[in-house]
């Protein structure tokens, strides 16, 4: 189906005004797999879920297939970074 680029920042404040900015990149991979299932491969640094790594998601039935790589959750760095 095709391959995307993505690039996404997160910014994080607090009351004080601080912030912390999480950097997501990499290539989102879509492609329908042998039972005809919508498929993401994603490599690179995620946001949310944090994973710098790959991850294969299956749209289909909503569950991740493989997850490999260094997880490391933005909104946690985000809280410790911010109190």
């Amino acid at each position: 189906m095709g391959i995307l680029p993505g690039h996404f920042l997160f910014t994080y404040s607090n009351a004080a005004g601080e912030t912390f900015v999480w950097q997501q990149t990499g290539t989102l991979r879509f492609f329908f797999d042998e039972n005809g299932n919508l498929i993401v491969a994603v490599a690179g640094r995620l946001g949310i879920d944090g994973v710098i790594g790959r991850l294969v998601f299956n749209i289909t039935t909503r569950e991740f297939e493989f997850v490999a790589g260094n997880e490391v959750f933005s909104d946690d760095l985000a809280c410790a970074a911010l109190t």
